[in-house]
């Protein structure tokens, strides 16, 4: 799991889609949690065999954009969803033992919550608590 803000391999992947003055806050790393794949079957048989899925949050002073890529595939970056941050709400978000970030998200006109895995650290975890 990672976390950026300089310049480097990340930041590249979003650079092309972040607008005019747009200030980048951070990308992290974060896969779903067992609770996110308990939703339904296939879900479950897929976080069964290790097989969970990946996201790339690149958080925004405008918005948060959402990359899905694939573990399979070495974390290629895959397409890319932006969400103004009015619409993306941080319901919970709790450092455990120190090693990892619970993140649960809701955004508006998106079915179900995100919950997901993210890194730990003081500063990573107050970029989740700006979204409201």
């Amino acid at each position: 799991m990672s976390h950026a803000t300089v310049p480097g391999r990340l930041t590249d992947m979003f650079s092309p889609h972040m607008r005019e003055g747009e200030r980048l806050l951070g990308i992290f790393l974060c896969r779903e949690r067992w609770s996110s794949a308990l939703g339904g079957g296939m879900s479950f048989m897929r976080a069964a065999f290790g097989l969970r899925r990946y996201f790339y949050f690149a958080i925004s002073d405008q918005r948060v954009l959402v990359m899905k890529v694939s573990a399979l595939r070495g974390l290629r970056p895959g397409p890319i969803a932006d969400y103004p941050r009015e619409k993306v709400h941080c319901i919970r978000c709790s450092v455990r033992q120190n090693m990892y970030t619970v993140v649960d998200l809701r955004i508006d006109g998106r079915p179900g919550d995100l919950h997901l895995l993210a890194p730990a650290g003081g500063a990573r975890t107050e970029v989740w608590k700006t979204l409201k």
